[in-house]
């Protein structure tokens, strides 16, 4: 079975000039932890998530950080985002299980030939689909 067939294809995501407190907003509204960046065209760019905002913010409550970085908070994301762990969605989910295992990965960005953000799939969804698979 490939990722096309059980990826979630309706998502949120996140534009490069987004700013991060918008980010944080849809994060908090749609109960997400990561979003997607993409382009006008649906490019994937990169992602940004938890983990890269309370580090920012760990930074601004120790005092760590200058006046440049602290005006990044109010304007886009695109300085902190990074490279969104991606798949190409004719791969089978056993593989792209494999390799979530591997790296410890809770979702993965499924691209089309294009490189164009066609959806995600979870851990979770992966997972549930190659137990039932087996246990059918």
């Amino acid at each position: 079975m490939t990722l096309k067939e059980v990826m979630e294809s309706h998502i949120v995501t996140a534009s490069p000039d987004m700013k991060l407190l918008e980010v944080l907003d849809m994060m908090d509204i749609y109960h997400l932890s990561a979003l997607a960046v993409t382009d006008r065209d649906k490019q994937l760019l990169g992602c940004i998530n938890l983990q890269q905002i309370r580090l920012i913010c760990a930074h601004l409550l120790t005092g760590q950080v200058d006046v440049e970085c602290e005006s990044h908070l109010t304007t886009s994301c695109s300085d902190w985002m990074t490279a969104a762990p991606s798949v190409n969605e004719n791969l089978t989910v056993e593989a792209v299980l494999q390799r979530m295992v591997s790296e410890s990965l809770e979702w993965v960005a499924v691209t089309n030939d294009l490189r164009q953000l066609a959806g995600i799939v979870t851990c979770v969804a992966a997972a549930r689909c190659v137990l039932e698979r087996k246990t059918a």
